[in-house]
């Protein structure tokens, strides 16, 4: 029986403090004296979340019987899920330690994904021992054995991504986006066709250098109705502005989005956004007068009066 717990409401707090629960979502599998069989986190593709769920089924018993058989007789499966227990209660060490363990011992599994996951987490951790290049180990193996989910692969290349921009080489990202764009191809889900749609503009921008290419993809992934949608239209503006790409129109978009926007802290942010545009073009006198819009909208934004300050500052230098 699936039971969802609320972490903040009634008896959740006492329950994620019982179990050791520190990220969410986390999915425990338990016996009927609450003794732990399975546990892992994380959102997953419904044919994913299944073959986990089905990987303990087939025989379940609890971690401890577990951990005892796999000391008694080593097999890859029972070294799996307690690779993926030890990976959910935050042991990364041992984590991978049974993973790689599961891949040599053999059952055609590579586990690539869990263990780019954990060598990821491992690396943002840091330590002494955390080298950028096991991360780049783990996703060219991930990579070389071909095996994964639509939702893995986009996973991994998200993570890559975010990696090679973090050490100023985006470039760096080249095969996991190309891998990852190749495997799910076909994939139907909404979610996963717009999380591949942020990749295209990924490759586009950084590694095609082809900006118009990207707008064009950003154009159409954004969400049903977003010309419509003041959160839409600013998300849109502000991506252009962060990329150099694209200014006028993004300008024009910021301006619908101040339109639709209700009085308040969101029209203070499209004005934020407006007065960096505006600036970026070359027009600081108008991104004083927009930024001083968003202060009279959030007056209690100490943000945006650094930011009147600021643009205050450039008009001056330039005047």
């Amino acid at each position: 029986m699936l039971y969802k717990v609320d972490a903040e409401k009634g008896e959740g707090p006492e329950l994620t403090k019982a179990h050791g629960v520190a990220g969410f979502p986390t999915f425990l599998m338990l016996t009927t004296d609450m003794e732990p069989v399975d546990r892992w986190m994380g959102y997953a593709d419904p044919t994913s979340f299944v073959k986990t769920m089905k990987s303990t089924a087939v025989n379940p018993m609890t971690i401890a019987a577990r951990q005892a058989r796999y000391d008694a007789e080593q097999t890859a499966g029972d070294a799996a899920i307690l690779a993926r227990y030890a990976g959910a209660t935050g042991e990364i060490d041992k984590a991978l330690g049974l993973y790689r363990k599961a891949v040599s011992i053999g059952d055609g599994e590579t586990y690539g994904y869990p263990i780019f996951e954990l060598t990821m987490k491992k690396f943002r951790e840091g330590g002494d021992d955390a080298d950028p290049n096991m991360v780049i180990r783990a996703a060219d193996n991930m990579v070389a054995s071909g095996q994964g989910s639509d939702t893995e692969w986009i996973y991994m290349a998200f993570g890559m991504s975010r990696f090679a921009h973090g050490a100023e080489k985006p470039k760096m990202q080249k095969p996991y986006l190309e891998t990852a764009l190749a495997k799910t191809e076909k994939t139907i889900d909404p979610d996963l066709r717009r999380y591949r749609g942020d990749l295209l503009i990924e490759h586009a921008l950084y590694i095609e250098e082809n900006k118009e290419k990207a707008v064009t993809y950003k154009r159409g992934n954004m969400a049903e109705g977003w010309m419509e949608d003041a959160g839409e239209l600013n998300s849109f503006a502000w991506w252009c502005f962060e990329n150099k790409v694209n200014l006028q129109e993004a300008e024009e978009m910021a301006r619908k989005g101040v339109e639709l926007a209700p009085a308040g802290k969101e029209k203070a942010m499209i004005l934020d956004t407006l007065a960096e545009i505006c600036n970026e073009r070359g027009s600081c006198e108008s991104a004083v007068e927009y930024i001083e819009q968003a202060v009279k909208e959030d007056p209690e934004s100490d943000y945006y009066k650094k930011q009147l300050e600021r643009f205050r500052e450039l008009l001056m230098s330039k005047s």
